[in-house]
């Protein structure tokens, strides 16, 4: 009786927010979730035969408060899982995997990489051993992905390697989903790191090995292929080779149009939205914004109104209407993402940044220069904090918040940031034996921050002179 007293008793748990999410409502609040945590741990404790059971299930709970995108209450459900299961006297490694392996995954789509990456690493040294090898090849991938958001991009490679590596040994079907799966993730890892003639490689030989798996695999499979030619097409942009890319895309949004159980909306929202993308590139704005818009009504039909994710297509959209002048409506919907992102992820989520800067890009596109500086300054903060001082994003920032500073002719402050962000940008240059093309490419990436360095100190001669023309 006691068993299934405890299993119902956490039904009732996880199904707290269920109502509010019907509603369309937020969900029930953190402290609901701690109480109700606490209540079905001080049941587990009455009986210690019940702890797998309970392990189990808390482990379940955390999952399910992951999908509804609740990650500091998945956090805590697991925590309080793995304190638990430690007072344990003899706490078995297989109770202890599963809790880590959520509380990783937890921490990692918070926000908090650095935590993630410890858990996953954790969890690694349990499944190794495994002789279920996938667990340990999945686990490597989710190690990686940790990393990946840390900018550690040269170890998450060598990560996914080994994952994939391992895949191809266990698997006797080369074909398999789970060996293109991860080799789908090396190559966004490859394409992260500004190697896109291999990471097109590598995307198309997720195609090709989809493509041939898909009748093996069933009817339901076009997705996959479709999320592979997308993963060319960003290539192909990279490339410039833009009008390859569209071409690419529009064939992955026929595939997950023609879904006739419209089963993959996710896939397809995404789709549009890197259509869009791809169209804007080309400077065809007005025919990005109702591609744009249609993207946000799928993602709101995948996932509901309040998603990190609808927020951030939202943020496109926003900065595809300030380029075509239409400031007042681009700043009121890039307001409602960033509070939407705040909200969601909390206040120093990398994507919140992302958010500060582009609202900060149609502040300074109205003339308000003053106002967008503290946004790109928080925007910096953020990110030197959740990827590194070094990291691509970070630069990128900082190069944003020194163009403000030279702009408010702040000329001293804007060259010391240039300064700090040069510094950076060798630091990454310096990961490269010889100067490859691949060099080339990320030397282009900070071309901004050369050229404003350059501006910000020419100016701040010019102005030195004119005071003492000496």
């Amino acid at each position: 009786m006691r068993r299934i007293f405890t299993r119902m008793a956490w039904a009732a748990m996880v199904g707290l927010a269920a109502p509010a999410i019907a509603q369309g409502k937020a969900p029930a609040p953190a402290r609901e979730v701690r109480e109700a945590t606490a209540a079905f741990i001080d049941r587990c404790r009455i009986d210690a035969t019940l702890m797998r059971q309970c392990a189990m299930q808390l482990t379940d709970a955390a999952a399910k408060l992951i999908g509804q995108d609740r990650f500091a209450d998945a956090e805590y459900v697991a925590r309080a899982g793995l304190a638990l299961v430690q007072r344990e006297a003899d706490p078995k490694p297989y109770d202890l995997e599963g809790l880590h392996r959520v509380l990783g995954r937890a921490l990692n789509e918070g926000g908090a990489f650095e935590e993630a990456e410890r858990e996953f690493g954790t969890v690694v040294t349990f499944s190794r051993g495994s002789a279920v090898r996938s667990t340990y090849a999945r686990d490597l991938m989710e190690l990686a992905s940790a990393r990946i958001n840390l900018g550690r991009l040269e170890d998450a490679e060598t990560v996914l390697r080994e994952a994939r590596a391992v895949l191809i040994g266990d698997r006797s079907w080369q074909d398999h989903p789970d060996i293109s799966a991860a080799t789908y993730r090396l190559a966004l890892t490859v394409y992260q790191q500004a190697r896109y003639e291999e990471a097109e490689t590598l995307f198309r030989d997720v195609v090709a090995m989809r493509e041939r798996a898909a009748p093996r695999v069933g009817n339901d499979y076009g997705w996959a292929i479709a999320q592979g030619y997308q993963g060319i097409a960003m290539a192909l942009v990279q490339q410039a080779r833009l009008g390859e890319a569209e071409t690419l895309t529009r064939r992955a949004v026929a595939i997950l149009e023609a879904d006739a159980d419209q089963s993959h909306m996710v896939e397809l929202a995404s789709a549009y939205h890197n259509l869009a993308e791809t169209i804007a590139r080309q400077g065809r704005d007005e025919e990005a914004e109702p591609i744009f818009r249609k993207a946000m009504a799928t993602g709101i039909r995948a996932y509901g109104t309040d998603h990190p994710w609808v927020a951030q297509t939202a943020t496109a959209l926003a900065q595809t209407l300030r380029r075509l002048d239409r400031m007042d409506a681009a700043e009121a919907l890039q307001r409602d993402a960033l509070r939407t992102l705040e909200r969601r992820l909390g206040p120093a989520h990398p994507d919140v940044a992302d958010a500060l800067i582009g609202l900060a890009s149609i502040l300074h596109g109205e003339g308000r220069g003053a106002d967008a500086l503290p946004l790109v300054r928080r925007a910096r903060d953020i990110l030197i904090v959740a990827t590194g001082a070094d990291h691509p994003r970070t630069l990128a920032a900082r190069g944003g918040f020194a163009g403000l500073l030279r702009d408010q002719a702040r000329l001293a402050e804007a060259i010391a940031e240039y300064r700090r962000v040069q510094a950076g940008i060798a630091a990454r240059l310096d990961g490269y034996r010889i100067f490859t093309p691949d060099a080339f490419a990320e030397l282009r990436r900070y071309r901004p921050v050369m050229t404003g360095h350059v501006r910000a100190a020419w100016a701040l001669a010019q102005a030195q002179a004119e005071k003492d023309p000496r």
